[in-house]
């Protein structure tokens, strides 16, 4: 995370917070697998898998493939996509096959808030880019293959052996609280927040620009500027023109709580491929935070993707399947359980098509021709990401309209000024 952001969620957030192991896993074939990988998970992956990837290490490839599938069997292999990618993002995105989906969904592709790739800042694309660029070198010697391959084992098995595991703020009363804070430091400040305003409607003058803002229970008239976070769909409708021919995915989150702590569960969440397993992710709160469930008891959140979206649910049906896959699982007993809720998500995950950003300019064209108006954020730009690259957005953003240059541009300043410093010299004695 980028250190201003960080310092940031870590000075507003509501309530005690606790530094955690950012662990989490994988599921399939009856096998959990760690991530980051552990000495004694490493050895339940296909062996063809493992033989695969360290080949592309000692190579130091990295896969140019623009679609999921290609990008993961590059990785991978064809043993690996076929056990656990396949079948996993088939459950995840069941409106899109592999093969059509862009890999920038995999890897959380780095976007500007102008919603252009972030290629200078996004590591893999800078890879990639540096890969194209370089002049393609002589094979190495048998020598130095083995050296290599030698020196990549040892550091893997460090990596495998090291106790330092990635570790992330996890507050007390929930990751909603980091959210909350931020809304505590805004209404301190002088804003104002309403929420569950109804449908909101954009009148411009003629030079396009947005000259009022209406929403059910009020108006503002002449804003400076107008910053959507919404769906792109509705942003189109509102500036009447065509929508993007792109598609949110809409998921159903099945809310388990039991009369006993839940067994079998070392990680903060796990992700599913097995088809026999209604749900493709398991959350798991209180392997963050014990306070996030009362004494004695636990909770788990399933995450189920709707095939033909979220009209077609029966509730009922999904939240046997769920608890049928817990028992399965060895989670908990059918007794156990103390209640069950389904909350549903709607436009939770923007897909990516192969021509997705392509797709996306023929509106963005239209939004930029709005100079009071920028849309930003995980659905403002049918942009998958996670919070913290969220947040960098908003900081991107607030920079740019109060005229501050950008963190990088920051930073970029702060590193020429200390090259150009005079340095002081000893004298001789």
């Amino acid at each position: 995370m980028r250190p201003d952001v960080s310092d940031y969620a870590r000075k507003l957030v509501r309530g005690p917070k606790d530094e955690i192991d950012f662990r989490i896993s994988a599921h399939f074939k009856g096998r959990e697998i760690a991530w980051p990988p552990t000495v004694g998970s490493l050895f339940k992956l296909p062996p063809a898998a493992m033989i695969h990837n360290f080949k592309k290490l000692v190579k130091s490839e990295h896969p140019t493939e623009q679609d999921f599938q290609g990008f993961t069997k590059f990785l991978y292999g064809q043993s690996m996509y076929d056990t656990f990618f396949g079948p996993y993002i088939e459950k995840k995105l069941p409106a899109i096959k592999g093969g059509e989906l862009h890999r920038d969904w995999w890897i959380l592709a780095r976007r500007t808030i102008a919603n252009e790739i972030d290629t200078g800042q996004d590591r893999y694309l800078s890879k990639v880019s540096g890969q194209r660029m370089a002049t393609k070198p002589a094979p190495p010697s048998l020598k130095k293959k083995l050296i290599k391959s030698i020196d990549i084992a040892y550091k893997m098995w460090l990596n495998l052996r090291s106790k330092n595991m990635p570790r992330v703020m996890y507050p007390h009363g929930g990751i909603g609280m980091i959210a909350e804070g931020i809304k505590d430091e805004f209404l301190r400040l002088g804003g104002t927040l309403i929420t569950n305003s109804g449908g909101t409607k954009l009148t411009r003058d003629a030079s396009g620009r947005i000259t009022r803002v209406e929403w059910g229970s009020g108006a503002i008239d002449a804003p400076d500027h107008v910053v959507w976070t919404g769906s792109i769909h509705e942003l189109a409708d509102c500036l009447d023109v065509p929508r993007a021919k792109v598609d949110y995915l809409s998921i159903a989150l099945v809310y388990v709580t039991t009369k006993k702590p839940i067994t079998n569960a070392d990680f903060l969440y796990t992700y599913y491929g097995e088809p026999d397993l209604i749900f493709n992710r398991l959350y798991f709160p209180t392997r963050a935070v014990k306070c996030l469930a009362p004494a004695g008891k636990d909770s788990v959140c399933a995450e189920y993707s709707p095939p033909q979206g979220l009209e077609d649910i029966d509730r009922k049906d999904l939240e046997t399947k769920v608890v049928d896959g817990l028992i399965k699982l060895k989670h908990l007993k059918r007794e156990d359980v103390e209640g069950v809720k389904v909350r549903v998500a709607k436009d939770a995950y923007p897909i990516y098509p192969i021509d997705y950003l392509a797709r996306l300019n023929v509106l963005w064209d239209k939004i930029r021709a709005v100079p009071n108006l920028a849309s930003v954020g995980r659905t403002g730009q049918f942009y998958y990401n996670n919070m913290a690259l969220t947040v960098c957005l908003g900081h991107d953003l607030a920079r740019k309209l109060l005229g501050q240059p950008s963190y990088w541009e920051e930073q970029r300043d702060k590193a020429a000024a200390a090259a150009a410093a005079p340095v002081a010299l000893e004298r001789d004695h």
